[in-house]
């Protein structure tokens, strides 16, 4: 299992380059990956390896968010 605070940050990195930066979702959670890599904390993979994303996403709706 992946700790709550790695988690927290992959997801909340995932939704905004999903949402507001209009990335394809498997573009989006790799772009998140990179981030929570580069962050000391979280770096060891236990903390990011484990997402991966599954399924047709083409046919999702494509709408921007303003995330703050």
């Amino acid at each position: 299992a992946v700790a709550d605070q790695p988690t927290t940050a992959l997801m909340a990195r995932f939704y905004r380059a999903l949402l507001a930066e209009g990335l394809a979702p498997p573009a989006a959670l790799r772009e998140a990956q990179n981030e929570i890599r580069r962050d000391p904390r979280w770096r060891d993979p236990l903390n990011w390896a484990g997402f991966v994303f599954q399924g047709e996403w083409n046919d999702l709706p494509r709408t921007s968010f303003d995330l703050q």
